[in-house]
């Protein structure tokens, strides 16, 4: 069931590639649009925040910010 939005709010995102494609790889599996997804991950990554995270989701993290500082050097290097 998609989750109810206001149509006059609007928010523009800049995010690594990886994470668009991870976004993009969670909406079809789920047979949903990326926004869709997106509001989805967001709102359940806002119902974990002060909660105890599980070693599955603190390793789901590590291994985003890996791939994300990977990416930023290879930005940097290219420069």
């Amino acid at each position: 069931m998609p989750i109810p939005v206001d149509p006059n709010v609007r928010m523009q995102l800049l995010i690594p590639q990886s994470l668009k494609s991870d976004v993009e790889a969670f909406a079809d599996q789920h047979n949903m649009s990326a926004n869709e997804a997106m509001r989805i991950l967001v709102r359940r990554g806002m119902t974990v925040e002060g909660e105890r995270f599980s070693a599955v989701h603190l390793l789901d993290e590590f291994s985003f910010q890996v791939r994300e500082l990977a990416a930023l050097a290879a930005l940097s290097k290219n420069r």
